[in-house]
């Protein structure tokens, strides 16, 4: 698995380290969204939208990717500054973006 993406400045100084537990909401209540929680504190979550699921780390930041939304919108912006970088990612499966967040907030341990 090829991850690109960055850490605001700072956030790998400021993030929690330990292990990560997840906490999903009850999908018949229609509750649709997980958190990641270290010690306590929430640092990443998903959420299901058509298609799949959006993930997001507090500090982390993802490399825009062909065919997302934000490199559609970038091939509408024309001489201006594009977008490099997203703070959230979709994905097809609930457990890919469980495991891709994991394994980011690893990378600060």
């Amino acid at each position: 698995m090829t991850i690109e993406g960055k850490w605001d400045q700072n956030s790998t100084h400021l993030a929690p380290k330990g292990e990560l537990s997840w906490i999903d909401g009850d999908r018949k209540l229609g509750l649709v969204r997980s958190v990641g929680v270290i010690d306590g504190k929430v640092v990443c979550s998903t959420r299901k939208v058509q298609g799949g699921h959006v993930a997001s780390i507090e500090g982390w930041q993802w490399k825009v990717m062909p065919g997302s939304g934000e490199d559609r919108m970038n091939r509408l912006v024309q001489g201006g500054r594009k977008v490099e970088f997203t703070p959230n990612k979709i994905f097809k499966r609930l457990d890919s973006a469980k495991k891709e967040c994991a394994a980011i907030l690893e990378t600060i341990k």
